[in-house]
């Protein structure tokens, strides 16, 4: 199947930049294609980052506050418990509700979703592989890219998305890590920790310089540090990952180096899942940029 449409606007992304730049485009009575390699709009941030991990943040803050602050007021509950099972659907409920609420905007504004993988003929058109099978091509006066980011992956330690995770994955888990290592002090890695921590797990932040939360002012980050060490979360400044051997069953373990005051020693640490959350880069590869003259 091969169709040709045009439009005042061709978005390239669903994500929180593409679906909020074909709503302000339509807004402004503008014919808005937004392409989305997804049934489900709102990309990485709705559905795989943003969304579900301020989500769990919630559930587990108010479990740890449940169990640590009820009893000091007065309010006798027993033991209290959780259901890992019922807290991952009570996330997807979260994004779910999102997703249809962007979806109903689209309609109310009459904005086409496209679905499926876009890249540049050149610079006046888009040839889109639909998820349904066929071929689309778009024709639009004006292009918006918004095609997000990617996790970092380490040669030395590839996603599997079951023992070795981006924070997709780290997201996903079945059930909760008895142990957890997240190379990476940065804000995805921290959040993540934090919700594991809650919820039992033994994290250690593992991180390659010697400065923790550099994402935040260094008097705040002291301060933010101390916060998350209350959770139950560990650090680990000064140290590599270089490599982990995945047993499965058995675990993995993780071939790591302390590289503090100049001096390099290498040990060995063993764990159930290891999250690696060393930054992103731009989602650009395969959408045929140089078709388009960038």
């Amino acid at each position: 199947m091969h169709r040709s449409t045009k439009y005042d606007v061709a978005v390239l992304g669903g994500g929180p930049g593409g679906y909020t730049a074909a709503i302000r485009a339509a807004q402004r009575g503008l014919r808005t294609v937004c392409i989305e390699n997804d049934d489900h709009l709102g990309g990485v941030g709705v559905n795989w980052g943003c969304i579900p991990s301020k989500a769990m943040l919630n559930y587990t803050q108010r479990y740890r506050d449940a169990r640590k602050m009820l009893g000091a007021m007065g309010i006798e509950t027993g033991d209290i418990t959780f259901s890992f099972e019922k807290m991952q659907q009570a996330k997807l409920d979260s994004v779910r509700r999102c997703t249809d609420d962007i979806a109903k905007t689209f309609k109310k504004l009459r904005i086409d979703h496209c679905a499926g993988w876009g890249k540049f003929v050149n610079d006046r058109e888009i040839s889109v592989d639909l998820l349904r099978g066929g071929n689309q091509k778009i024709e639009a006066k004006n292009f918006i890219i918004a095609t997000g980011s990617l996790p970092n992956e380490l040669k030395n330690l590839p996603f599997d998305e079951q023992y070795i995770c981006s924070s997709s994955g780290a997201l996903e888990q079945e059930k909760v890590p008895e142990t957890l290592f997240i190379y990476g002090g940065g804000i995805v890695g921290i959040e993540i920790a934090c919700c594991y921590a809650r919820l039992g797990s033994d994290v250690t932040v593992v991180q390659r310089g010697n400065k923790l939360c550099t994402f935040l002012d260094s008097e705040i980050a002291v301060h933010y540090v101390k916060a998350v060490e209350e959770d139950g979360v560990k650090f680990m400044v000064d140290t590599e990952i270089n490599v982990a051997e995945n047993f499965e069953e058995e675990g993995i373990y993780l071939n790591m180096t302390d590289i503090s005051g100049g001096q390099k020693r290498e040990f060995a640490e063993k764990t159930d899942v290891v999250l690696v959350s060393v930054g992103r880069t731009p989602n650009t590869k395969n959408i045929g940029l140089d078709k388009a003259g960038i």
